[in-house]
């Protein structure tokens, strides 16, 4: 399992790093200028601990393609204020009773995020920052 998670973990790097070296449009003033953008990335869960909910495995989502909707806003010339808001559907693996076959049911995750972004070094194509911030997911499903 871990060797799988590098795995992604590198390859999620790797085409974040080709995409640095894209063409741009040219920088303008970000002063006062509302950024609004949509994401899509693997959101990863552990198969055992999923959520945090280790008690009950009938209730561990499975790892999915998590979309969303992201708004960045400039408070300072380096320092900004972002909100993230995503969506992943996934499956819980559903109890196997006598007779019946092992399944699974649907479920989502609903997560969002509010950070605070520090561009500590910017160029063209490439940016270091930090980043802290809090956020939340919940798992909603029909048993």
């Amino acid at each position: 399992m871990n060797h799988c998670i590098l795995k992604r973990s590198a390859l999620v790097l790797l085409v974040a790093f080709c995409l640095s070296f894209a063409p741009q449009a040219e920088a303008k003033d970000n002063t006062q200028r509302l950024k609004v953008g949509v994401m899509a990335g693997w959101l990863m869960l552990d198969e055992v601990n999923g959520l945090g909910n280790a008690f009950y495995l009938e209730d561990v989502p499975e790892s999915g393609l998590m979309l969303g909707l992201r708004v960045s806003y400039p408070v300072l010339s380096r320092l900004w204020v972002e909100a993230e808001f995503g969506f992943t559907p996934t499956t819980l693996p559903r109890e196997q009773e006598s007779g019946e076959e092992k399944g699974s049911n649907d479920a989502s995750i609903l997560s969002y995020r509010v950070l605070a972004r520090y561009d500590a070094w910017t160029r063209e194509k490439m940016a270091l920052f930090a980043s802290v911030g809090v956020g939340q997911m919940y798992l909603s499903h029909d048993k």
